[in-house]
């Protein structure tokens, strides 16, 4: 019964390890019709791909595991899922209610309450359907696929809209952020709108990398991740309008960034001033607020703005963007041992296919191939990094690879997180999706080692003796190729982006090499989140 719910609910792809507690539920589910299941390796690793699925998808990601550590070994990337607030649905077996001698019998509720997710307790078999109807959020009927919830979209208060359109019309030097939220709103248009009313540049927080991609006026990345020229702008700008993003402390550079008059735009009223008090709130969708404010806004000299004004683009800010070279914000400083890691990232930037989505794991290494290896479009940038886990990165690429076999999928992923997540190479080469596992190998957790070295701590137990990773990639069956120099790297990257299935590139480091995002988030206190 429960197979034929979720399968008339529209899920068509469910990830999973089964187990004593899901067996009959896996095996009914694998063997409906239009339905593709993904046998993982290990539990975490198919909620992390359920996770990926979702995000590059914006459908319903499914998981299923059995019970007892079956469900506790999938605890980090629920966490995971429940703070980056992925629509998953995680399955779990559970021991028989009169079954009390059962060594794996615990409080399944609890684990999954302890993790933030909602909790549907399934108990008897004559109500279980109607039971996980009524417990789940969209209760959609049986016969309509799952989709997305509808948020309200509420006309902002006229009292606040004509203050900030007041503030926003008085900027010389405007900037529009867009966060998740809006790119769930789909709120491209009515953004780009404003920002020509008000000749406003655009950037995105990282979970929205590549919404604006395209745009001439496009900085990228706000925050920590931010390139030079990005920051030096919006730095500057006299008013940041942000919507549907959160404004924490990342993608403010710990408030450093957002020095002049600030609009902040949610539907969510406690979103507003959560991390940062803004001057201006807008209660409204992204959508609708972009829109509201468009109209609203008007020149003090000339009333109402009916045309695109110069604002912050001025002459040639467009060629500026477009001609700055980020190779020039670091000196490259690859040698004997190893590739300078900022030097890598540009130089896979330009090698890889322009199609192409990224999955960046958390590590050290992390902010450079956010910041340099460019995206096209929203969804093609995902960061499993809500949590703070390493290891996520790998699983997550593979769900986000079944999403669009006709691409390119990269992870990005350390030398450490890929030990973590080690087995699932085998569950790339299984389902022989277009994958490519970059390892930013620097032979140590990089992150404690500069945390041990900044507090003068001993970092011996950060290093670990090299591993082959491109043996240990082709003994599981996929190509593979160590580079340790930058020609290696470009040749072999050629190689292996033309591969059909899974490949994997082994990028030996400098671990020297210390990235700024990293140097800056140390000197700010030795938190790098």
């Amino acid at each position: 019964m429960l197979a034929a719910e979720l399968v008339g609910s529209g899920l068509d792809t469910v990830f999973g390890v089964v187990g004593e507690g899901n067996v009959e539920l896996t095996t009914h589910l694998h063997r409906s019709p239009g339905v593709r299941y993904v046998a993982a390796r290990r539990e975490d690793g198919a909620v992390a791909m359920a996770d990926g699925y979702a995000r590059a998808s914006g459908r319903l990601g499914a998981a299923t595991v059995t019970h007892g550590p079956g469900l506790t070994n999938t605890v980090t990337p629920l966490t995971e899922a429940v703070r980056a607030r992925t629509p998953m649905l995680l399955v779990a077996g559970a021991v028989g209610l009169t079954d009390r001698t059962n060594r794996q019998r615990l409080d399944q509720a609890r684990i999954g309450a302890a993790a933030g997710a909602g909790v549907v307790d399934l108990t008897n078999p004559a109500h279980a359907v109607a039971d996980l109807r009524r417990e789940q959020a969209e209760a959609e009927p049986a016969d309509r696929p799952w989709q997305p919830p509808t948020l309200p979209r509420p006309a902002p208060d006229p009292y606040q809209l004509a203050s900030a359109a007041q503030a926003l019309a008085a900027a010389q030097r405007p900037v529009i952020l867009a966060g998740r939220g809006a790119v769930t709103a789909a709120a491209r248009e009515e953004l780009e709108r404003l920002a020509d009313r008000v000749g406003a540049l655009v950037c995105t927080t990282l979970f929205a990398n590549g919404f604006f991609a395209g745009n001439p006026y496009d900085l990228g990345v706000c925050g920590g991740f931010a390139t030079g020229l990005a920051e030096r702008l919006i730095g500057d700008a006299d008013c940041v309008v942000a919507f549907g993003a959160s404004l924490n402390r990342w993608t403010t550079a710990n408030g450093r960034l957002l020095r002049g008059t600030v609009i902040h735009c949610d539907h969510d009223p406690a979103a507003i001033g959560w991390w940062l008090s803004p001057d201006h709130a807008l209660v409204a969708d992204a959508a609708t607020g972009a829109a509201a404010l468009a109209d609203a806004v008007t020149d003090p000299a000339t009333g109402p703005a009916t045309g695109p004004v110069t604002g912050y683009r001025g002459p040639g800010r467009a060629s500026e963007i477009a001609s700055y070279d980020v190779a020039d914000e670091f000196q490259d400083a690859s040698g004997p041992d190893g590739i300078d890691v900022h030097a890598a990232s540009v130089l896979l930037d330009r090698c890889l296919p322009a199609d192409r989505q990224i999955v960046v794991d958390v590590g050290h290494f992390m902010s450079v191939p956010s910041k340099y290896v460019r995206v096209r479009g929203p969804g093609s940038y995902l960061s499993l990094s809500a949590f703070g886990a390493i290891g996520l990165s790998l699983p997550a690429a593979i769900g986000a690879a079944a999403v669009h076999p006709d691409r390119l999928t990269v992870c990005f992923v350390g030398d450490g997180g890929l030990m973590m997540c080690l087995s699932e190479l085998d569950t790339a080469r299984r389902a022989r999706l277009p994958l490519l596992v970059v390892v930013m190998n620097d032979d140590a957790y990089g992150a404690e080692v500069q945390l041990c070295r900044h507090h003068g701590i001993a970092d011996d137990l950060a290093w670990f003796e090299p591993v082959d990773f491109a043996a240990t990639a082709a003994g599981l069956g996929l190509p593979a190729r160590t580079a340790t120099t930058l020609d290696e790297l470009e040749r072999a990257t050629g190689e292996l982006a033309r591969v059909a299935g899974p490949a994997l590139l082994d990028v030996r480091l400098d671990a020297r090499v210390v990235t700024k995002y990293y140097r800056d988030a140390i000197a700010a206190g030795g938190h790098h989140g």
